[in-house]
């Protein structure tokens, strides 16, 4: 009986201290994709895929999936597309595609992941503030793009945020 009564005491035991242990694995999975996802420093977590890495503000909400990832807060979002350079693209031929009511506001050269990239800042004809970035980047015959979106009101100070999700991917 003691035999009995010692053994279940030690799986008891075993069982409360595997409970015990976090061994930091965040692995998510959505469809076919597995990501990871880490949070070391309080004010911002990690994306990490087979494709993309990046870092975002830890308040933020992520979905994950093979061809996008979009992360959001209130009305601000972040998109990231993950697609095969296409042929207009490789012409040279890059142009943002406006939606009608939306104007260009500036059109420049960044440096994403050590990459020249096209940054373009849109504004609603409506609006006296921009509320929309779209960058192009092009990393080994794939075409990448970024929009982070916010309501005008809110344009300018999500920029820091945008920034620390932008000045952080990395493309593998």
């Amino acid at each position: 009986m003691k035999k009995y009564i010692l053994t279940l005491l030690i799986l008891i035991l075993t069982v409360f201290s595997l409970g015990c242990i976090n061994n930091n694995n965040n692995n998510q999975t959505s469809g076919n994709l597995t990501y990871h996802i880490t949070d070391k420093d309080p004010n911002k977590k990690n994306y990490e895929d087979n494709e993309i890495s990046f870092d975002y503000p830890s308040f933020w909400n992520l979905s994950g999936g093979k061809h996008s990832v979009s992360l959001f807060n209130g009305k601000k979002q972040v998109t990231i597309e993950k697609s095969v350079l296409n042929a207009v693209f490789k012409s040279g031929n890059v142009f943002s595609t406006v939606p009608p009511p939306q104007e260009v506001v500036s059109n420049e050269i960044i440096k994403v992941d050590g990459l020249n990239s096209q940054k373009i800042v849109h504004k609603s004809k409506v609006d006296s503030e921009p509320s929309r970035i779209e960058i192009n980047v092009n990393k080994s015959g794939r075409l990448f793009k970024i929009y982070c979106y916010a309501p005008p009101a809110e344009f300018n100070n999500a920029q820091t945020e945008f920034n620390l999700i932008i000045n952080s991917l990395k493309l593998k």
